[in-house]
């Protein structure tokens, strides 16, 4: 059936409610199918009801525990609910399956960012970087960490990194023209 296909086109199209009706009927025809309940609880999410999201990424994980990046669903979502402690076990849950999992590197990255630990943020976005090279914003916010962490050689060239991907980014172009002027200034 094109149920999922059809779900998937109305939640791209900003129509979250059809999608969301639209995964329930896939889950009428596909009781349990775990792409369908990691989609649905994407669209919750996308509403901002991250508690039923999470109930939904949990009933995925009942037919595939090792799913990494459900896990790292769940902990945006735990993330949004304000409850960071579990947000973090998921993260690391989600390492835990795939190390190589760029998104829960990044996601940590984040976390440690917000919490003020420069050398833990510095730490996993340099890993998400060197997981994923291609995602800039990684390298935006290793460029970030390391300005507030005062080591502006290394800010320099995080944010010439992230400009390789994503040359027009407004806020990547505003951080190096501002360390430009810092290093000028230092001469």
């Amino acid at each position: 059936t094109a149920l999922p296909y059809l779900a998937k086109q109305f939640q791209d199209q900003g129509n979250v409610d059809d999608a969301i009706l639209t995964y329930k009927k896939a889950l009428e025809v596909y009781p349990g199918k775990p792409a369908i309940l990691v989609n649905l609880g994407y669209a919750h999410e996308l509403k901002g009801e991250y508690a039923v999201a999470i109930q939904y990424y949990k009933k995925a994980l009942e037919s595939d525990p090792d799913d990494a990046m459900v896990w790292v669903n769940i902990g945006v979502a735990q993330e949004k609910l304000g409850d960071m402690a579990a947000a973090v076990q998921s993260y690391e849950k989600a390492m835990d399956i795939n190390p190589w999992n760029h998104l829960a590197h990044f996601n940590l990255g984040n976390h440690y960012y917000r919490s003020e630990d420069m050398p833990k943020a510095i730490a996993y976005y340099k890993k998400a970087v060197e997981l994923n090279p291609a995602l800039p914003d990684a390298y935006f916010n290793l460029t970030r960490s390391y300005i507030k962490s005062q080591q502006y050689e290394k800010a320099l060239a995080a944010v010439r990194g992230g400009l390789q991907f994503d040359p027009v980014n407004d806020m990547g172009i505003q951080m190096q023209a501002d360390l430009n002027v810092y290093f000028e200034l230092q001469q």
